[in-house]
């Protein structure tokens, strides 16, 4: 599935952040475990993904959840581990500046890569998605562990989800 051919393809797309991840955005994530360092992805790999996440809702694999009934509006959709059967998802692990945001927060030698879980949810969907903490159903252990949150799509903050201190007492 994963050929040179493809990979190729990829080659020309930019491997490094739009900007620097900054001494305050890295503080943030070390003093509140979360921090939202804005506009460092290039737009050539948001319409790659913007592409990656249109094929896999409209041809979802048997292990997908779908949160939403059919009855209600909108649509709530997850999956994992999409890296394993979709290239261009590998390539966003591998080939985009995403590593070097894992990097940068975390300031370790070694990154080592888990999975991927892609969210898709509608505007005005139903489905509220919960508060969690996603540390107490991952097989793994010790520091720095990162997860990254990455948009695809233009959010308002009508429909964000506030994290920080704030999600934390809720």
């Amino acid at each position: 599935m994963f050929t040179k051919k493809f990979f190729s393809m990829y080659k020309n797309l930019p491997h490094r952040l739009i900007r620097d991840i900054t001494p305050e955005e890295i503080s943030a994530y070390e003093s509140d475990g979360a921090t939202a360092p804005r506009g460092v992805l290039p737009i050539k790999w948001i319409g790659i993904m913007r592409d990656a996440v249109e094929n896999i809702l409209n041809d979802p694999a048997a292990a997908c959840a779908e949160y939403t009934e059919e009855i209600i509006k909108g649509r709530y959709y997850g999956d994992f581990f999409i890296w394993w059967r979709n290239p261009a998802f590998k390539v966003f692990i591998e080939y985009s500046p995403m590593p070097e945001i894992a990097d940068r927060m975390m300031k370790s030698q070694i990154l080592k890569f888990f999975y991927d879980q892609p969210l898709v949810k509608d505007p005005n969907t139903a489905e509220v998605t919960p508060c969690h903490q996603d540390l107490s159903y991952w097989p793994m252990q010790g520091k720095p562990i990162i997860s990254i949150w990455t948009l695809f799509d233009s959010v308002t903050q009508e429909y964000s989800r506030q994290f920080g201190q704030e999600a934390v007492e809720a």
